[in-house]
């Protein structure tokens, strides 16, 4: 054996890492494994009868297998290390700006890792999210889920509507406040919106609050350090903004990646365009044209739900049976364009003495009906002879007269735990309207 052959490095094996002479830190530890072999080699496989094999040869085997089993060790260890110091990926944002836009620089394995499983943990939240508004059944509820799941499960301040003026908002607002919805919502001029986001088809995010004071709530003007605005659209049209408002001055700032945002505001317009097309069939099903009030059909819905809210609840609610007082007199003189604003008169002057959980319904000609939750029968008759002096205070001005509008009633109420069904109830309050009226 040469003085020098226990130098020479092994043959390189083509197993995906490293010769054991690198791995291992180098001639110092290859030295007394190369002798081994070679001894092994020229005598103990002669010796036991095994065909004879090469020094080197048995050197670059073993040479693979320690630089194999060396480098799973590694890989093993790096993936510990990985996973011990990995973030909270429930946190993550939907705006990538936890780093801003990634880096043109090569990632290591690590932070590629750290990427996937944060664009992985805001995908999840995404996906929860367009769940709960494809499960909405009506534009309060869509609204309402939308905004509260985004604020809560991305740790925001607040997330609120900025709606333009155009009439389909209008109509939207409207629907909003008569279903009770309880999220923040501010319609806005058209053209200063367009003013102060420079009609966006991007997400914009703000820092600089200064700029976009008047499309913040008031009330949230002194908690809110940054903002994005996602914009909207309603038939292919820009009709505002959902806006995710944040304490953070650095949570939203201008130039951040901001690829989740836009996905987040292309399903909030397509769910809203979907929601509303829904809302607006219902609305021609269940709404009666000519005094924009629920009709009879949406009675009997509604009057289910609150029964089963008055047992639910301890709650008692009252019903109050309207029936105008000669109406027919009002058509017979002045016409049926005079009787069809009597009705909106009625309509409007009623609707503008209830609370918010009240509802108002036209049931039949000229015969209306009032839901008054958490009323008795002393109070729903209070608040029906209230409506009576309102409507003698404001009467109806017709071109050839002014017309006092009177109308008979009857109360009939529940009370928790009692078994009534909803034309029961009706009934009840319709004998008490009939006794009304023969009694004056």
């Amino acid at each position: 054996m040469s003085p020098t052959s226990y130098q020479t490095a092994p043959p390189r094996i083509k197993t995906g890492f490293r010769p054991f002479r690198t791995v291992a830190g180098g001639p110092c530890c290859w030295r007394p494994l190369t002798m081994w072999c070679e001894s092994y080699g020229r005598f103990g496989m002669l010796s036991t009868g095994w065909p004879e094999k090469s020094a080197s040869d048995v050197t670059g085997w073993i040479s693979a297998a320690v630089s194999a089993l060396l480098g799973f060790i590694g890989l093993l260890r790096f993936l510990t290390l990985s996973m011990s110091h990995m973030p909270d990926y429930s946190a993550a944002t939907p705006t990538d700006d936890a780093s801003g836009p990634l880096s043109e620089t090569a990632l290591t394995l690590e932070e590629l890792v750290y990427q996937a499983r944060r664009n992985e943990a805001i995908a999840r939240k995404l996906f929860d999210i367009e769940i709960d508004m494809l499960r909405a059944t009506s534009l309060s509820g869509f609204v309402d889920r939308l905004t509260e799941r985004v604020r809560d499960r991305f740790d925001l301040t607040e997330v609120w509507l900025v709606l333009t003026d155009i009439e389909d908002n209008q109509r939207i607002e409207a629907m909003l406040a008569e279903q009770g919805a309880l999220s923040e919502r501010l319609l806005f001029s058209t053209v200063d919106f367009l003013r102060l986001t420079d009609n966006p088809d991007q997400p914009r995010l703000v820092n600089n609050m200064d700029e976009m004071q008047p499309l913040v709530p008031v009330h949230l003007r002194r908690r809110v350090g940054s903002l994005a605005l996602l914009p909207l659209e309603l038939d292919g049209r820009l009709s505002g903004a959902l806006v995710l408002g944040s304490g953070q001055a650095d949570r939203y700032c201008p130039g951040m990646e901001a690829f989740f945002l836009a996905q987040l505001g292309i399903k909030t317009s397509a769910g809203l365009t979907s929601i509303w097309a829904r809302e607006q069939l219902r609305h021609l099903a269940t709404r009666d044209p000519l005094t924009g009030l629920p009709n009879r059909r949406e009675l009997e819905t509604t009057l289910d739900q609150e029964l089963g809210r008055v047992n639910r609840y301890g709650q008692p609610m009252a019903l109050l049976f309207i029936d105008l007082d000669d109406f027919k007199a009002v058509n017979d003189r002045w016409g049926h364009d005079a009787g069809d604003a009597c009705l909106r008169h009625v309509a409007i002057c009623l609707r503008e003495l209830l609370r918010r959980d009240d509802r108002l319904f036209r049931f039949a000609g000229d015969e209306f009906i009032v839901l008054l939750p958490g009323q008795r029968h002393d109070d729903g008759d209070r608040i029906a002879r209230r409506m009576q002096d309102a409507l003698a205070r404001q009467p109806l001005r017709l071109p050839e007269d002014d017309v006092v509008v009177r109308f008979s009633f009857g109360v009939s109420t529940i009370e928790p735990g009692t078994a009534l069904t909803p034309d029961e109830l009706i009934r009840k309050a319709d004998r008490r309207l009939y006794q009304m009226k023969t009694s004056s």
